[in-house]
């Protein structure tokens, strides 16, 4: 939320890609608008302006696609394309992992690279925000919504936990009768798979246009505490859910149920790219 200008720290100050003292692959992935140094602080002389926080966050959408989007208001602002590529100053090396940054328009804003960052897709955020600042916010004119859902995806993570864990239930019970059918089996490999891309996309956390710090990515309740990490937030909204589904049942044993999936992602986590959809629904299905 806008308010007072805060001081700008040493990247922010600098000229550009060739600045002294400022990594090069850093300027390039903050910087990308060949050398144009954006003004994060700045924003178009709207009222509806006054009240919005520029911040940033991704969501797995598809295969090897991230959508960049502003938080507060929930608009797409951007998209992340990460992939492997052979780095051309030394092509007998193993390939670098890149991430190339498009803006709404699909016009690159950044082509950002391990060999540079360390998390190439964490900084795809940033990308965006240093566009969108820089341009006047072209992206949110003429879309603010009057009351934009900022708890879309923390209602989604806890929706999906609530719901993996009456998958498992039933999965349990039909595979006691003997009758366990392949559906329910895809229908709990799903669920677990959807999972497995909100904590990867919540390991980059959010980034903060104004202040120009990442936090973690979800919100708490209320918006003004601090924010969560994935296993904090699962916690949260998922017993919420639960507790809302479940009234009759005691907090002991809802954490136990919620258990099951969390141990489930657990076992998922570092054995495939969730972002490689077909794959990693294949192995949640065998973890089952």
């Amino acid at each position: 939320m806008r308010q007072v200008r805060p001081p700008r720290s040493k990247v922010a100050r600098s000229l550009g890609p060739e600045a002294p003292g400022v990594d090069r692959g850093e300027a390039y992935t903050l910087y990308p608008f060949l050398g144009v140094r954006p003004d994060p602080w700045r924003k178009p002389p709207a009222k509806e302006w006054e009240q919005v926080e520029m911040r940033y966050r991704m969501e797995v959408v598809g295969d090897y696609e991230l959508a960049v989007r502003n938080v507060e208001t929930d608009i797409r602002t951007g998209t992340a394309y990460p992939h492997y590529a052979v780095d051309t100053r030394f092509p007998d090396h193993p390939p670098i992992f890149v991430c190339d940054v498009v803006n709404n328009n699909l016009e690159r804003l950044a082509m950002i690279s391990s060999a540079t960052v360390p998390s190439p897709i964490k900084m795809a955020s940033v990308a965006v925000a240093n566009y969108e600042a820089h341009f006047g916010y072209p992206d949110f004119l003429g879309q603010i919504t009057p009351v934009p859902d900022i708890y879309r995806i923390e209602n989604r993570l806890g929706t999906l936990l609530a719901d993996t864990v009456s998958a498992i239930a039933g999965t349990l019970i039909k595979r006691s009768n003997g009758g366990l059918k392949p559906q329910t089996k895809e229908k709990c490999a799903e669920l677990i798979a959807q999972l497995h891309r909100i904590w990867y996309a919540s390991r980059f956390g959010s980034f903060d246009g104004e202040r120009r710090v990442h936090d973690p990515y979800f919100v708490n309740t209320p918006p003004s505490d601090p924010r969560m990490g994935f296993a904090e937030a699962a916690q949260h909204y998922g017993l919420l859910e639960l507790q809302r589904r479940f009234p009759d049942q005691s907090d002991p044993t809802l954490k136990e149920m919620l258990s099951w999936p969390l141990d489930l992602l657990r076992n998922l986590v570092d054995r495939v790219s969730p972002l490689d959809v077909k794959r990693l629904n294949t192995i949640a299905s065998q973890l089952l």
